[in-house]
């Protein structure tokens, strides 16, 4: 596909954490041109969960079913998308359902997709957050229960958006490029934007 249909998008790859979905959804909605589901789940599907929002929200979302499947899950579905939708889009990032994407300049994700365009890779860093000493599950969102981040707070570990059409194939979560074609941004200092990591969330929900 010569002209992508997006600008830039984010892959979920989600099992059993449809309680989350919602709030994760309108966090991103804001940010991103498209977002796909990779629906790993046992239990309640995404597209069950999806069916209920409207119908311009639904035209947003593109749920994958990929039950039943084990091994390298998480590789095997990102390398689906590359083959299968990585054509549709100029950037995507590989995010999971306790990862919020935000943005810490004035500037708008394209604005800043656009200003370091010439890199394949762009990568952005986690803050973590732990359970805080909650111990139960609260009926609230979830960046409304944790606002404290933990004493790991800031890792040097990333994800990364990455151009689809110059990447090669998915590691886990990292890229693959040929060797001329990495050309990569590092957001250490988080100026432009970061993850906020809810790696365990109350002690009940770990």
């Amino acid at each position: 596909m010569n002209n992508p249909f997006y600008f830039s998008c984010i892959c979920l790859l989600i099992r059993d954490e449809n309680q989350y979905l919602y709030e994760w959804l309108f966090h991103h909605f804001p940010l991103t041109d498209h977002i796909y589901i990779y629906d790993n789940g046992a239990k309640e599907a995404v597209s069950d969960v999806i069916s209920k929002l409207s119908a311009k929200d639904q035209s947003r979302i593109t749920v994958i079913p990929y039950k039943n499947r084990y091994g390298h899950v998480q590789e095997n579905a990102y390398n689906h998308f590359l083959s299968r939708y990585g054509r549709e889009t100029v950037w995507c990032t590989f995010l999971d359902s306790d990862e919020f994407l935000v943005i810490d300049c004035p500037k708008t994700l394209p604005e800043i997709l656009e200003e370091k365009k010439r890199f394949n890779e762009i990568r952005l860093f986690w803050t973590e957050y732990g359970a805080d000493g909650k111990e139960y599950y609260e009926p609230l969102p979830v960046r409304k229960r944790f606002c404290r981040p933990s004493n790991a707070s800031k890792t040097y570990m990333h994800k990364a958006f990455i151009q689809t059409a110059n990447v090669r194939r998915m590691v886990s979560h990292f890229p693959v490029f040929d060797p001329a074609n990495r050309i990569c941004y590092e957001d250490v200092q988080m100026k432009l934007f970061h993850i906020d990591h809810y790696y365990t969330k109350s002690l009940e929900e770990w």
